[in-house]
């Protein structure tokens, strides 16, 4: 009786040893891939592990920073830093709520002149502008209110608000989908997620052996008709940017910038062996597609301009701490965000001269830039002390700021790290 007690204990045991194991090893691999449907095929296999909560917390974390290894977040200056100039009189501070200026978008509209807030908030942080059309700004608010994303009984995943600025009328109305990309004349292009899991053979504990395929697909529409999936890439891709002309989809796929048609068709790949390119964006037609080539050395990337025909790549310039950059339609202009001791400062730079203008206040971090597509103005989010806006500056007083100084002697990196120094 004891030995047949003894036998049921060790079988028990065995069972117990050979689930953990699995556990710990899935958990082990969902870790080491990093990824929103690693985590998630995790939480479906072992929803009440002791790793679940931690799978979950990863989850959200990178719903929020789906796009962002070049995404730059707002790190606000404290208060208290001596660094902050403090703001002036009551006639200077902004009305409390969510405020326009209309005069300004008119101006920067009209003329090209100017600058000045667009829009102010009065619940957190805009990030992710994008260009829906030639007058509609979409954005993303950083807000406490999140909506929430259910997965398996539990809340995986949270969305900030997003809304749309009409450059016509200074207007805010709803954002929808953050996710959908959309064009010139209708054309809209989604990415999306999928895991595959294979159940194959028995690992030596007795366990099944499983392998996780993680795919992102891409989908075009036109209109509010019938989504299409066009093409696919094996693991984690992102950063759509469409060309003015509706001509071109850019996008990153694992390290590499990849340019397709809309049919699908690729058109071009950029890639190099132990570099990471990102953030891609057109200029003025789809010839010329622009990204960050990044390598070993975060502090260290580059602005790089690629030939979509020729497959050519020229470096624009390398600038310390470039994390978010803009091109203007004419490619006479960049704008370059950089971090400096925790806080993103916009700088401007002649693509020619290399002349170099900091764009950034005392008291503020700025990131997203975006230039208009009828080049008459930059905008981007500011996060300062107060209520944050989305900022707008002329630009043809731009220009003029670049014109009015002397080139930079040296190379671009030089002058970066003159700018850093000071």
């Amino acid at each position: 009786m004891a030995s047949k007690v003894r036998i049921a204990i060790a079988v028990s045991v065995g069972i117990a040893c050979c689930a953990c194991s699995s556990v710990k090893r899935d958990w082990e691999y969902a870790r080491t891939k990093n990824t929103i449907p690693a985590y998630e095929n995790f939480l479906s296999e072992h929803p009440e592990s002791e790793f679940a909560s931690t799978a979950e917390h990863q989850v959200r974390v990178l719903r929020e920073y789906q796009e962002s290894s070049a995404r730059p977040q707002h790190v606000r200056r404290a208060a208290s830093s001596s660094s902050v100039r403090e703001r002036g009189t009551e006639e200077d501070r902004p009305p409390p709520g969510d405020t326009t200026t209309a005069g300004t978008l008119q101006r920067l509209r009209e003329t090209g002149s100017g600058e000045g807030v667009l829009y102010e908030g009065s619940e957190g942080d805009f990030y992710g502008l994008a260009w829906l059309s030639r007058d509609e700004l979409r954005f993303s608010v950083d807000t406490p209110t999140k909506q929430a994303v259910v997965f398996a009984g539990r809340v995986v995943a949270t969305y900030d608000k997003v809304q749309v600025l009409s450059m016509l009328t200074g207007e805010v109305t709803d954002g929808g989908d953050a996710a959908v990309h959309r064009a010139q004349d209708g054309l809209e292009a989604k990415l999306e997620s999928v895991s595959k899991t294979q159940v194959g053979g028995f690992q030596p504990d007795g366990s099944q052996m499983r392998t996780v395929e993680e795919t992102t697909t891409v989908s075009v529409r036109r209109g509010s008709g019938v989504w299409h999936e066009v093409a696919s890439f094996p693991g984690d891709a992102g950063q759509v940017a469409w060309s003015p002309d509706a001509a071109l989809l850019a996008l990153r796929a694992d390290r590499s910038v990849v340019v397709l048609r809309p049919s699908g068709q690729e058109a071009r790949r950029f890639s190099k062996p132990h570099e990471e390119y990102l953030r891609p964006s057109f200029g003025r037609g789809s010839a010329k597609v622009y990204f960050i080539a990044r390598a070993n050395s975060p502090n260290r990337s580059r602005v790089v301009e690629g030939d979509v025909r020729s497959g050519a790549v020229r470096e624009l310039i390398d600038w310390p701490g470039l994390v978010d950059f803009a091109v203007s339609p004419d490619a006479r202009t960049l704008a370059l965000v950089a971090e400096k001791k925790g806080v993103f400062e916009l700088s401007a730079m002649d693509t020619d001269s290399r002349r170099v203008v900091s764009l950034s206040t005392e008291s503020s971090s700025d990131a997203y830039p975006l230039f208009s597509q009828d080049g008459k103005m930059l905008v981007f989010s500011r996060a300062k002390k107060g209520p944050s806006c989305i900022f707008g500056i002329g630009y043809l007083g731009l220009r003029a700021k670049l014109d009015a100084l002397k080139p930079q002697g040296g190379s671009a990196a030089e002058a970066g790290e003159q700018e850093a120094a000071e």
